[in-house]
């Protein structure tokens, strides 16, 4: 189990970005969360197995069918108590 926090730059608000996330997200059985950023980013903190969070990166690249992503930074931190993968705002 790892817990990342992945930062995504380029037009990834007011695409759904949020919304595309939290369903593969789900699909993936991954815990934690995703949230916009003052900056025009968005944010995910994602926990599961190392494989599900592969597949979450590899979508994080491609997006939302209207998101044009930039880049895709990725943190590793410690583990948190999450319950399930939520959009905040």
């Amino acid at each position: 189990m790892k817990h990342i926090k992945i930062t995504v730059t380029g037009r990834v608000q007011g695409v759904n970005f949020r919304r595309y996330t939290l369903q593969q997200a789900l699909e993936l059985g991954l815990q934690g969360y995703v949230k916009n950023t003052p900056e025009g980013n968005v944010r995910i903190h994602a926990q599961g197995d190392e494989l599900n969070l592969n597949q979450l990166l590899t979508w994080c690249k491609k997006g939302s069918p209207l998101s044009n992503v930039e880049t895709v930074e990725v943190v590793e931190l410690p583990l948190e108590q999450f319950t399930s993968f939520e959009i905040r705002y």
